[in-house]
């Protein structure tokens, strides 16, 4: 049986291990589901329109062991890494084994024990969008590339477990499984330099009127939660950011779809496409 991991990363970079010995999830569950219809009145019954998702709660609770003083701390901790998250309006992240959904703890009670070792302290978990997300992550080199991996700099900072493909410069054929039932977001990086950024994914084409200079990256990001002013940016060799979603040509944020699909581009330049795989719930494990 595999060993189970559950992980809450706050908005300020804490990290803490929810199945540790020192905090550990007593009771709780990830696997709640529900999805609203849009209904029209008929004469017998409705008809649907569309399913929409409302925001999630999920209750925990928490037993946090130690001597007095460590509880006291590992509590302070915890909840100042919580309430940072709505302060700043920045979701934390719970990670359930390889997948993850963002959003906010919002409420907290702890109960008093008589026993010295250990605290309970029951949470709730507010999730604003309930998808569970797991990354597929797909690296290509340029044709010319030799080379086993990407030796360029990436700005990624974001959650990638499942890395799933990688193709170096001996491979001239780019097709990808996201082993997905449905269609998903996606972020594309592009690599400089180059003078046109023309790719075609799934039989779409993603297309970007400007150039990217040699140490440069485009990002191309189809997530609604994006900004305007992120969807379509070029991040300089110094780190500064441009945002460039006006030089799109056509359509650039459909989203990708599941199964098998071909990557054809020149390969003459790196490419690193990230696919944003949502479930309902997580994998069971």
């Amino acid at each position: 049986m595999s060993k189970v991991n559950l992980i809450y990363t706050g908005s300020n970079g804490r990290e803490f291990n929810l199945m540790a010995e020192d905090i550990r999830l007593r009771a709780g569950s990830f696997f709640r589901a529900k999805w609203k219809p849009d209904t029209n009145k008929k004469q017998f019954g409705v008809s649907i329109s569309r399913w929409t998702k409302e925001p999630l709660q999920y209750e925990m609770e928490l037993i946090f062991s130690g001597s007095v003083e460590e509880r006291k701390q590992m509590l302070t901790s915890f909840w100042s890494s919580t309430e940072t998250d709505i302060l700043t309006g920045i979701p934390g992240v719970l990670t359930y084994q390889n997948a993850y959904l963002e959003g906010f703890f919002i409420e907290s009670d702890t109960e008093p024990t008589e026993n010295q070792r250990w605290t309970a302290h029951t949470v709730i978990f507010y999730a604003p969008v309930p998808f569970w997300v797991t990354e597929q992550k797909i690296i290509v080199n340029p044709l010319s590339d030799d080379s086993d991996g990407l030796s360029y700099k990436t700005y990624d900072g974001g959650y990638s477990y499942d890395t799933g493909y990688h193709y170096p410069g001996a491979a001239s054929d780019v097709t990808v499984n996201t082993g997905h039932y449905t269609e998903s977001d996606f972020r594309l990086a592009v690599y400089g330099p180059t003078s046109n950024v023309a790719i075609t994914m799934a039989g779409t084409l993603y297309q970007v009127n400007h150039a990217v200079g040699a140490g440069e990256i485009m990002i191309i990001d189809s997530r609604q939660s994006q900004p305007i002013d992120r969807k379509c940016y070029l991040i300089g060799s110094g780190g500064t950011v441009s945002n460039i979603f006006n030089s799109r040509i056509g359509t650039l944020f459909n989203k990708l779809p599941g199964g098998e699909w071909p990557i054809v581009y020149t390969r003459e330049y790196p490419i690193e496409l990230t696919i944003y795989k949502r479930r309902s719930v997580p994998f069971w494990s």
